[in-house]
């Protein structure tokens, strides 16, 4: 113990005093030591390794040195590993292990490493691999591996880092963290860390993963990593990888910044979402549950991709839902899409798609449906040959909603639409696009406008497209053939297209309201614009139709040609316009070419001088001017012509006359030459003043026109003077210098002024002013003055005693009147608004209807930037109109704010707004109106209180009343009638009107209401209302009334009431064109039409209803009948009058009338039919019908029996068939129902000869007799003597009997028998007939007469019968009677039979039945 003390007190005391040399020498031992140990290691090291290898019977290993770091750490330099064929499988410029671990694995074969470190070396993938799982008998044979294991030891390394090495194809390895690596029985697992390493051109950088291996099974599990810009996690799982002909994995996928670009020849940047399952083998990969996601697309599906050698050669695609747009396909996918989408498409937008598509041997099969913004298409198609895409083959079903349709067929001139195609073709660009095309477009827009409806089918192919298109819709009819060739800059349209209602409005190609057009166009031009077209055009029957215009034309052609640089267009057409045009021109602004020409003149005009050579003559039908406004006119002969060219101007126009609504213009010749023009007016004729010599001259002289107006009206000579220039400005000076003219019958002169600053018209662009200008007329003065400008405007007129109808123009229908005093000031620079107005109208009128005391005030607000107005109508010291609030100034127009109310105002004096479609307007109104919007188009909202209100209807001949004062809503311009109660004036029938009526500021009235009811009356017009149709129809049923006033449409529909009659006369003829029995024949005059009105008359008739038709309004013939069916009459603006339905009569008459005075009467029998299928005339007649012959008929002609001699009663059978036109041959049949006995058996047996019975049937009707076989053909002076006489004795008739009167007398005549036996009961005769009622037991009834042209003219022939009424009932009654016998011998006298009897009458059904009424009687 003490040593050690002391031992250690002294190693203290040395090491203190000799501490500096003590550290020195230790320093010095150990490095001593270290460096023998470590050059013992180095040498002992490479021994041991060089020994254990050489023994190796796989591998050579060689290593330049073995050197070791001051960390303790082992570097074997130069290590290079290699097979026995000397193949390099590793090496690595520094390989850095422990010393412990390494001396263990060499002795001991412990493979147990803390950290093993690779530098800048290179490895053998394929050797190594075959080294790490093979012995020394590797055998490579016939392309199979045979492997025995040799490493059976357990491995272990706890770090293995590795830097800047490469591959063997070239990848890089440049740095890697592997920790964990173990080993052992063909098992592996590992860990990798932040693995930076270039493969191919793919940079991956901080890689991570678990890595294991059993069974033939790689898996990677967690990784982490970035590959160029993109960055990855999930799995990998490869398995049976040992077979070269197998390579089976899976595995699954997620990235949140994935880039196309890092794997594909992808041009777009753009960062996705990448979710994925793979799984897949050498031949194939399948990518299920795929989700790529970007902030502009979106995919949601499954891919399959067929392989061959690592190429692509077959696509499988199911597409859940795709979300994207072409140019992302492309830039994102240009190894596939690239190929495969048209180019055609290359516009399509963002887009969704689902479906699917296959693709494979050169064949893309797909059925899908795509949506864009552009609309959407569901397909079923298969292409094929796309090697070429834009040229590839395809075929299949297109269905579009909405959806560009020139992106799939290439026609520039078709836009969105809905359709369904058939097509079969090629090529997706003009270039080769060949494909033919079959289907339906129910839609598709043009300029705004959906057209329906559509049939095409034809071909397209070269930029040419040949078929038919036809389109059938509710706005257009219209078929097309032909082609339409754009292969080149000038389009050649060869086609046929015919027209029918084509609404221009509503088709957007024109801004008038409700414009019609009908017609046949054929079409050969060429040309790329209306500049440049060459070819002709024909138009056949066409029509044009608005609210203001109805022309039509048979036929028109326009030709344009081009020769020696001249352009002439020739215009052929038998009834609008001839002429021919010749010029250089390049537009066909032809009326501007006129302007620029004309103005050219002036120094200061700054546009262009027309350089086109222009020369022109045309004559101009009076159909033409329809084209311009339904209310111009002008007559034949008139002329147009004139040559244009830089240094001449001519034009001539020359008319026998001109109109214009109410203006007439007779005799008009208008000629300029050059610098001189000369009008000349034979006659104006107008509503404002009549004229006459209208001379009109200009001679431009010194740089301006003088204009001298002389004309003559109300004897007084006119006199306008103006002088015409433009300034420096551009602008056009008109200098009034006077004015003399007669006005609305007064005589208004200008006040004259020596300021040159007065009385200036200035107008150019975005200018206009009038300077003070003011006119008188005795007392009465107006002054005008205006200014519009770009930041100013200003208007002033002052009145001075003026009498309304004196200056302001007379509306259409309504003659205003009254007194006009005040002045309108409104004056507005930039925002801020100056002036002031106040006006007042005294005892203001209507259609001589006091309206009131009328005044105006306006003024600008408080802060400038408005007016406020005011004006309200005072009657009888009552305010019955108020409107007041506010309105501003702008470009174009005045935006207005205003309310309008009124009470009690008295609507009669505007009565006339309603122009022909409603009259007689009457009512007092309450009302409460906003009116916004602007002056030009208001906009209102609010009501009218009707007061005893009623209308007249004229085309109805009805007038309207309302009932229970209702209330109108105001919406806009329509009035809307919410099922208010009305009756009709006369006879108090009560309807239900409900709908609303509208107008365009109180233009162009437009009616849209239906009335219902049970019983109303719907027609009540004369003859004189309406030559087409007219009388008195009451119905249980409607009446719509629709469509502007000059077109209305009116529809009736119901059951007939009682006291409905219907008559529709027809121009038949003068009756005296025809005598053979019921002859129709066609109407040729176009007169069954109802101008400007279309009427459906839709009627159940019943036997309520009179019908009749009358053929001759002279001699009124027609049939009238009571009866039930079904009757449709239409009338439109066509001028058709069209007659359908089924008429079965169960009573009615045929009244027949001919040669002016054969007069007979037919009863129809009951159930007699017509059926009409449109044309009145065609109407299918089956009826028979019965002719009384008056007083009967002697039979003895034909019984040959000359003791015969009186006339039986005698009735004419007919059967009548066919069409109304052109009657069946009519067959007759007689009957005598009071014969009996021989007489009936002869007559039978004669009248068994068909054609006799024809024979004698007709002269009963046309001459009252029978004739013998020898006068079967002759018509005898006593037929027009027999009937002269019974229309005489009718119109007597006529004049004596009265039905209420006790005595009826009545003169007769009665034709004698010229065939038969003298005697006096074959003589003519004449007599008077006889019915009175003595008493109310009396009666008479007889007729008497007395022979003509013989020698017993005092003899009295004739019947007489008095009945004795018995009783109360008149069933028992007494009678005497005298009357002619029925047979006279030949010599004999007329014999009488006189009688004496006793009459009962008593109705029963059966014998039982009378019995009892007898023994009634009996007891009574």
């Amino acid at each position: 113990m003490f040593f050690c003390k002391y031992k250690s007190s002294v190693i203290k005391t040395i090491i203190k005093k000799y501490k500096r040399k003590v550290i020195l020498i230790a320093l010095f031992s150990i490095i001593s030591i270290v460096g023998f140990s470590v050059f013992f290691v180095q040498e002992n090291i490479e021994s041991i390794i060089s020994k254990r290898f050489s023994e190796n019977k796989l591998i050579n290993l060689d290593l330049s040195d073995v050197s070791i770091s001051l960390n303790g750490k082992i570097s074997l330099n130069n290590l290079l590993v290699s097979n026995k064929a000397n193949d390099t499988i590793f090496y690595s410029k520094a390989v850095g292990v422990d010393p412990v671990s390494l001396i263990d694995a060499l002795n001991n074969n412990d493979l147990k490493f803390n950290n093993i470190s690779l530098t800048q070396g290179k490895i053998y993938i394929d050797l190594l691999s075959q080294m790490l799982s093979a012995d020394s008998n590797l055998m490579v044979d016939n392309n199979t591996i045979n492997i025995e294991k040799t490493l059976k030891n357990e491995v272990l390394i706890k770090s293995l880092s590795i830097s800047d090495f490469d591959l063997e194809n070239g990848d890089l390895i440049s740095n890697a963290e592997i920790l964990n690596i173990y080993y052992y029985n063909d098992s592996l697992s590992l860990e990798i860390e932040d693995l930076d390493s270039k493969i191919n051109e793919y940079e991956l950088k901080d890689f991570n993963s678990y890595l294991s291996y059993a069974d033939n099974k790689l898996i990677f599990q967690n990784i982490n990593t970035n590959i160029n810009k993109s960055n990855f996690s999930g799995s990998l799982e490869l398995y049976d990888f040992n077979d070269n002909n197998s390579l089976n994995y899976k595995g699954n996928i997620k990235s949140t910044n994935f880039y196309f670009s890092d794997f594909f020849n992808a041009t777009n940047s753009v960062s996705y979402q990448l979710i994925l399952d793979f799984e897949g083998n050498q031949n194939s990969i399948s990518l299920s549950d795929l989700e790529i996601t970007s902030s502009s697309s979106s995919f949601d599906g499954f891919v399959k991709l067929d392989l061959d050698t690592n190429e692509i050669n077959g696509i499988s695609i199911d597409i859940n839902k795709l979300k994207s747009s072409s140019t992302d396909l492309r830039n994102t996918y240009p190894g596939i899409f690239g190929d495969i989408l048209p180019s055609s498409i290359s516009d399509l937008g963002i887009f969704e798609l689902s479906g699917y598509l296959k693709y494979s041997n050169n064949l893309i099969q797909s059925s899908f449906k795509l949506f864009t913004d552009k609309g959407s298409v569901t397909s079923d198609l298969n292409i094929s040959d796309f090697d070429d895409i834009d040229n590839s083959k395809y075929e299949g079903i297109f269905i579009g909603k909405n959806l560009n349709l020139s992106k799939i067929t290439g026609l520039p001139f078709l836009g969105f639409s809905d359709f369904n195609f058939n097509i079969d073709g090629r090529g997706f660009t003009n270039e080769y696009l060949n494909s033919s095309l079959e289907g339906n477009i129910s839609s598709v827009e043009i300029n705004n406008y959906k057209y329906k409806n559509i049939n095409i089918s034809g071909n397209i192919s070269d930029k040419i497209f040949d078929g038919f298109l036809s389109i059938d819709e509710e706005n257009i009819n219209m078929d097309f053939s032909g082609s339409v060739n754009y292969n080149n800059d000038l389009i050649d349209f060869d086609f046929s297209s015919s027209i029918e209602n084509a609404n221009l409005s509503e088709l957007n190609l024109s801004q008038k309201i409700n414009n019609k057009l009908s017609g046949n166009i054929v079409t050969k031009l060429r040309g790329s614009n209306m500049k440049d077209l060459i070819g002709d055009l024909k138009f056949i029957d066409f029509n044009y139709s608005d609210n203001e215009l109805n022309y039509d034309f048979e036929e028109l052609i326009a030709q344009s040609r081009v020769v020696e640089d001249k352009r002439i267009i020739n215009i052929t057409s038998p009834d609008a316009i001839d002429g021919i045009l010749i010029g250089n021109f390049k537009s066909f602004n032809f009326l501007k070419n006129i302007y620029d020409s004309f103005f050219s003149r002036y120094s200061n005009y700054q546009h262009l001088r027309n350089t086109d050579e222009i020369s022109f003559n045309f004559n101009l039908k009076p159909k033409i001017a329809k084209i311009f406004s339904s209310d111009f006119s002008i007559e034949e002969n008139t002329f147009l012509g004139g040559k244009i060219d830089e240094k001449t101007f001519e034009l001539n126009f020359n008319s026998p006359g001109v109109s214009n609504n109410d203006i007439i213009l007779k005799n008009v010749n208008f000629k300029i030459e050059d610098e001189k023009s000369q009008l000349k007016i034979q006659e104006i004729l107008s509503p404002f003043f009549n004229g006459s010599s209208f001379v009109l001259d200009t001679d431009f002289n010194d740089d301006s026109t003088n204009i001298d107006v002389i004309f003559i009206s109300n004897n007084n000579t006119n006199n306008i003077n103006i002088n015409h220039s433009f300034n420096d400005q551009n602008q056009s000076i008109f200098r009034i210098n006077e004015i003399i003219f007669d006005y609305n019958k007064n005589q208004w002169v200008l006040e004259k002024s020596f300021s040159k600053k007065k009385n200036l018209f200035i107008s150019g662009k975005d200018f206009k002013q009038l300077t003070s200008f003011t006119i008188k007329s005795k007392n009465q003065k107006v002054e005008l003055k205006y200014l519009d400008t770009n930041n100013e405007f200003e208007f002033l007129s002052n009145f001075d005693n003026v009498n309304f109808s004196s200056i302001f123009p007379k509306p259409k229908n309504i003659q205003y009147e009254g007194l006009v005093n005040g002045s309108i000031i409104l004056n507005k620079i930039n925002e801020t608004y100056f002036g002031s107005s106040s006006l007042m109208i005294n005892k203001f009128s209507g259609n001589n209807i006091l309206i009131g005391n009328v005044n105006l005030n306006i003024e600008s607000n408080e802060g400038l930037d408005y007016y406020e107005m005011s004006m309200n109508v005072e009657k009888e010291n009552n305010i019955t109109l108020d409107l007041r609030g506010k309105f501003e100034i702008e470009d174009s127009d005045f935006p207005i704010n205003l309310d309008l109310k009124s009470k009690n105002f008295d609507i009669s004096p505007f009565s006339a707004i309603g122009e022909d479609v409603l009259k007689n307007i009457e009512g007092l109104f309450n009302s409460n109106i906003q009116i916004s919007g602007t002056l030009k188009k208001p906009e209102l909202k609010g009501f009218i209180q009707a007061n005893k209100s009623s209308f007249d209807v004229p085309y109805l001949g009805i007038g309207f009343s309302f009932l229970d004062n209702p209330k109108f809503i105001i919406d806009n311009y329509d009035i809307i009638i919410d099922k208010f109660n009305i009756e009709d004036k006369d006879l108090k029938t009560v309807g239900i009107m409900d709908g609303k009526i509208s107008h365009n500021r109180f233009k162009d009235w437009f009616l849209d209401f239906e009335i219902n009811s049970n019983n109303l009356l719907a027609l009540n017009t004369e003859r004189k209302d309406n030559e087409y149709y007219y009388g008195s129809g009451f119905i249980d049923g409607a009446a719509k009334f629709y469509g502007y006033g000059k077109d209305l449409d009116i529809d009736i529909y119901g059951r007939s009431n009682l006291n409905t009659k219907i008559s529709v006369p027809i121009k038949y003829g003068d009756g005296t064109s025809e005598i053979s029995f019921l002859k129709f024949t066609n109407n040729s005059e176009d007169s069954v039409l109802n101008r400007g009105l279309e009427l459906s008359l839709d009627l159940d008739l019943n036997e309520n209803a009179l019908i009749e038709i009358i053929f001759d309004e002279n001699t009124n013939s027609r049939i009238s009948g009571y009866g039930n069916g079904k009757i449709i009459i239409n009338s439109d603006y066509s001028g058709a009058f069209a007659l359908s339905g089924d008429f079965t009569a169960e009573k009615g008459y045929y009244y027949y009338k001919s040669l002016g005075f054969i007069e007979r009467q037919f009863e129809i029998n009951k159930g007699a039919n017509i059926k009409w299928d449109g044309e009145p005339y065609s109407g299918v007649l089956s009826a028979n019908a019965s002719y009384n012959v008056p007083g009967g008929a002697n039979p003895a002609s034909l019984i040959q029996n000359t003791s015969f001699n009186r006339k039986i009663p005698t009735i004419v059978n007919i059967s009548l068939e066919g069409e109304l036109s052109n009657l069946n041959t009519p067959i007759f049949d007689l009957e005598f129902p009071e014969t009996r006995g021989a007489v009936k058996s002869e007559l039978d047996y004669y009248l068994s000869d068909y054609e006799k019975e024809q024979s004698q049937s007709l002269s009963l009707i046309t001459q009252g007799i029978f004739i013998n076989d020898f006068s079967q053909s002759l018509i005898s002076s006593q037929t027009i003597t027999n009937n002269l006489f019974q229309r005489a004795s009718g119109i007597i008739d006529e004049i004596f009997t009265n039905p209420n009167d006790k005595m009826n007398i009545g003169i007769n005549f009665s034709q004698g028998d010229r065939f038969a036996a003298s005697s006096l009961l074959n003589r003519d005769r004449i007599g008077l007939t006889l019915q009175s009622e003595i008493s109310d037991r009396i009666l008479v009834n007889g007729k008497i007469g007395v022979p003509v042209s013989g020698t017993e003219e005092n003899v009295i022939l004739g019947n007489v019968q008095v009945d004795f009424l018995l009783n109360d009932s008149g069933s028992l009654r007494a009678r005497i009677f005298n009357k002619e016998n029925e047979y006279q011998f030949f010599g004999d006298e007329v014999g009488f039979t006189q009688g004496l009897g006793l009459q009962f009458d008593v109705e029963f059904n059966n014998f039982s039945e009378l019995l009892k009424k007898l023994k009634r009687n009996k007891k009574n």
